[in-house]
């Protein structure tokens, strides 16, 4: 007989507002026109590799700094631009997605052009080229790299397989409702699983969280902490496992199944791999930018590579700051919201000569 809190995730699952084909529906309405490949009339534009939210941030910054700088950005995903952190929580509080839409398109005095669909594939930094996966080249004045991280698998979970899958992006959430599961198993108890587990719990009828470590959010939370989340967790529905590893996997048309450490077997229809994130940098490291664990840049926030600055995320900028950016000659300075608007005489100042600097 179905406990009383598996009967309520059941009810959520077939009539709820969260149900599959609500999420079809708003997830069309998100999505954009691919772009085709066209002669481009503009010359030396800004060109943004990436629509997420550090671009959006410097897009923001941008329309208030340089209103009438000739703005292109390569958006590579099937979907107009939107804020990726708070899918899962619009899935789990049956927010509409359409809330997530950045609205670039909208904003006053910006001269932009968004390209969608289409993916950066190399970069010609002696000719000042950027060569796109639609047979499309753009020559640039600057070209700001804002690609961002992309997920990290385990090894056991690589194998590419329609039934595994991350969730980061909304093309993760289209393929999800592709598949209709109704028991979805996350691995991975850190942040991006708690958040994966809780708003799987929106459209699924049994959802299992796995953590290899003792406790969940071993790297945000003590032991006592933890106990309180997974205590809430355990009352939404959630069925969570601690202290287990896996061991193996097989992958079958309908199903997946995993064996823990513990010879304990676990079957699913859908796998969400909730790692954590790397830097995304292939294709600063096919342009032979100096590369570490992310995109190296000096004290200028510049790469090695004068026309190619980075979107740096940027945080906690004083007053102050501001004339000590303009001493060292910079050019442009974006900064974080919470300057207000007491200090933007001080913006004004230094308008035109500091780096590329964002939230």
């Amino acid at each position: 007989m179905q406990s009383e809190t598996a009967q309520r995730a059941s009810h959520r699952y077939r009539n709820g507002p969260t149900s599959w084909s609500t999420l079809d529906r708003e997830l069309q309405a998100l999505t954009a026109t691919p772009t085709l490949a066209h002669a481009w009339a503009d010359s030396d534009p800004w060109v943004i590799v990436g629509a997420g939210p550090s671009s959006q941030a410097l897009l923001a910054q941008l329309a208030l700094l340089a209103p009438q700088r000739k703005l292109i950005v390569i958006n590579g995903e099937a979907f107009v631009p939107y804020n990726r952190a708070q899918i899962s929580s619009a899935v789990a509080e049956r927010r509409p997605l359409h809330t997530l839409a950045a609205r670039l398109g909208e904003r006053d005095n910006v001269s932009l052009t968004i390209l969608h669909g289409v993916c950066a594939t190399a970069i010609d930094r002696e000719q000042r080229w950027l060569h796109l996966d639609n047979g499309m080249a753009l020559s640039y004045d600057k070209l700001i790299l804002a690609t961002g991280s992309r997920p990290m698998r385990l090894p056991l979970l690589q194998q590419a397989h329609p039934r595994v899958r991350d969730f980061r992006g909304l093309h993760d959430l289209r393929s999800m409702a592709a598949l209709r599961p109704r028991h979805v198993l996350v691995v991975g108890g850190g942040l991006l699983g708690v958040e994966a587990a809780r708003a799987s719990l929106s459209f699924c009828e049994r959802v299992t969280l796995i953590e290899r470590f003792a406790h969940l959010l071993p790297r945000q939370l003590d032991a006592a902490c933890a106990n309180c989340l997974a205590e809430q967790l355990t009352a939404m529905g959630v069925t969570i496992l601690t202290g287990r590893q896996l061991a193996s996997m097989h992958c079958r048309e309908y199903e997946v199944e995993l064996e823990l450490d513990d010879h304990a077997t676990l079957t699913a229809d859908l796998v969400i791999s909730a790692t954590g994130v790397v830097a995304e940098v292939e294709l600063a490291r096919s342009a032979a930018l100096t590369i570490d664990r992310g995109i190296v840049v000096g004290g200028n926030f510049q790469t090695c590579d004068e026309h190619i600055p980075t979107a740096l995320r940027f945080s906690g900028l004083r007053a102050k700051d501001l004339k000590r950016f303009s001493e060292q000659g910079f050019q442009l300075l974006l900064v974080p919201p919470q300057i207000g608007k007491e200090r933007r005489a001080d913006l004004l100042e230094v308008r035109k000569a500091c780096v590329m600097l964002i939230v």
